[in-house]
């Protein structure tokens, strides 16, 4: 009954994963590290629950793309993004933008950069549900258009807190400065201390 309800609280669309590694984490005391590779898509039909295991039936979601010519301008398009995206975000270093501009496979791109960029879960389930690539590709679009929209409101932000702080900063050294002057000339000092 009580895998039940864990069960009842884990989406039914996943993927079958090969583990590549698993090594212990010394510098966070000792947790596993699992690397896995997603190798498909699928969405769980059923659940048996052994003694000391949880088998799923398990059916593929197989990718369909009916116009290979939008797919080929979509990847390009969510390509361009993701450069936009990795030249304001230092998270994503060359390697991982030469990796994805490699990419070829129109799945395996928008699976990649659908873990990579877009924090929104029930974006990222409804991407991997979608069966049509071409709609992939546009989902994944819109989440890093998100992100980018994210990224450009924390530098708005960033920007009129410096503002401010330079501002302040300034106010403050002009004083400093007028003090300064005032004492030289034998003036009374207070006189500036707002």
């Amino acid at each position: 009954e009580a895998s039940d309800n864990f069960w009842a609280n884990v989406s039914h669309i996943g993927c079958i994963a090969r583990i590549k590694s698993i090594q212990p984490d010394r510098a966070n005391g000792g947790v596993l590290k699992v690397l896995i590779e997603g190798k498909t898509r699928v969405r769980v039909n059923g659940i048996t629950y052994g003694k000391n295991f949880i088998t799923c039936e398990v059916e593929e979601i197989a990718s369909i793309c009916e116009d290979k010519e939008e797919q080929g301008i979509l990847m390009s398009n969510l390509k361009e993004k993701f450069v936009e995206l990795s030249a304001s975000d230092r998270r994503y270093n060359a390697e991982i933008v030469r990796m994805i501009g490699g990419l070829n496979d129109a799945d395996a791109l928008v699976d990649s950069l659908s873990v990579l960029c877009i924090k929104d879960q029930d974006l990222q389930l409804k991407i991997l549900e979608e069966s049509d690539t071409n709609k992939r590709l546009e989902m994944a679009i819109g989440g890093i258009n998100k992100a980018l929209d994210i990224v450009a409101l924390n530098k708005a932000i960033s920007e009129r807190v410096k503002q401010g702080m330079d501002k302040n900063q300034k106010e403050y050294y002009l004083r400093e400065q007028m003090k300064a002057i005032s004492s030289e000339l034998g003036e009374d000092e207070n006189e500036f201390d707002e």
